[in-house]
């Protein structure tokens, strides 16, 4: 589903940060970064991200996306400000993260684990849309879209750099 509300902003030269298995990436001919690959690297993907600067020159990207990853980080200021680095001149970010409303529903959930694998829920922060405004604005950035699905459990921003 996220993916899906994505693909429509995706544009020019791409990089998908948190990748996993790199399907974003190699179905928009793009790169992918993850710490913990869930698949085989693609001729396009790349599975390398420490916790330090990106391994990509400034100005080298179109877009970037971050699908159900923001909520899941530490440093996230000095994320956004290294994916502001390599976003070029007119690039764009697209995250996707729970909203608060969704943190009582995943908790719930987690108890079946045959429906959600507790294991693998780690957020250490849910954002309000006022929360992501104050966040990318802070970073450099200024929202182009913003939208909530799967009522209103999720939300999807559209970011770009903005002007200096």
């Amino acid at each position: 589903m996220r993916i899906r509300k994505v693909k429509g902003f995706i544009k020019g030269k791409f990089l998908d940060i948190g990748c996993e298995r790199g399907d974003l990436a190699a179905h928009f001919h793009g790169f992918g970064l993850d710490r913990n690959p869930k698949g085989p690297k693609g001729r396009a993907v790349q599975f390398t991200i420490k916790d330090s600067h990106l391994p990509y020159r400034s100005d080298s990207f179109d877009t970037v996306t971050m699908i159900a990853l923001i909520e899941h980080m530490d440093n996230i200021d000095f994320n956004l400000r290294e994916i502001h680095r390599i976003l070029n001149s007119k690039g764009q970010l697209i995250i996707t993260t729970p909203s608060p409303k969704a943190k009582k529903m995943i908790k719930l959930l987690s108890f079946f684990p045959f429906i959600l694998d507790p294991s693998g829920i780690d957020h250490k922060s849910y954002f309000s849309k006022e929360d992501l405004s104050r966040l990318f604005g802070d970073n450099g950035f200024e929202i182009v879209c913003y939208k909530t699905f799967q009522f209103g459990m999720n939300q999807i921003m559209v970011a770009r750099k903005a002007d200096v």
